[in-house]
């Protein structure tokens, strides 16, 4: 969801919370560490989304607290090509446990936890506040509804137990 938040004509529903987490390839020096702070950052090529990415905001203000920032080698829309180049380099970029465990779960990446408060994203929808939904739109939000506990269960489960 975006911040700060949509008022007026629109509605936000906040379904879940999937937090962002450091991702690097299996075998990186970073992937001994179950947890890591900024500051181990810093020596780290980075690859990021484009600008006006939600994340893209978050990884700027915790580079921006460094010394000095580490380079960035690529700057690209591609979730795919991130993960590539994860996969094949010692790169490293935020991601959400979600995005590795279920958009890329055959791939060698690793969730690091990192200790910083920036790295909460919320998920959820908007609707227009005065929309009539129809009986097929309503199942269809009560699905949603169902299918986001179940995921954020197996966040929730996933953060007790680190990839």
């Amino acid at each position: 969801m975006r911040q700060p938040r949509l008022s007026g004509s629109v509605q936000e529903t906040e379904l879940f919370a999937d937090p962002y987490v450091v991702a690097v390839r299996e075998g990186h020096r970073l992937s001994q560490q179950n947890s890591i702070a900024p500051h181990d950052l810093a020596e780290h090529d980075r690859v990021v989304p484009q600008r006006n990415v939600p994340r893209r905001a978050v990884i700027d203000r915790i580079f921006a607290r460094l010394p000095a920032k580490p380079p960035l080698v690529v700057e690209t829309s591609s979730l795919a090509m991130m993960i590539a180049m994860l996969a094949e380099s010692d790169c490293i970029t935020l991601l959400t446990r979600a995005q590795i465990q279920e958009e890329y779960p055959s791939t060698d990446i690793v969730a690091l936890e990192l200790k910083t408060p920036e790295v909460h994203r919320e998920v959820g929808y908007t609707v227009r506040s005065d929309r009539l939904g129809t009986t097929v739109q309503q199942a269809f939000v009560e699905y949603l509804l169902q299918e986001c506990v179940r995921r954020s269960k197996l966040i929730q489960a996933s953060n007790k137990n680190p990839a």
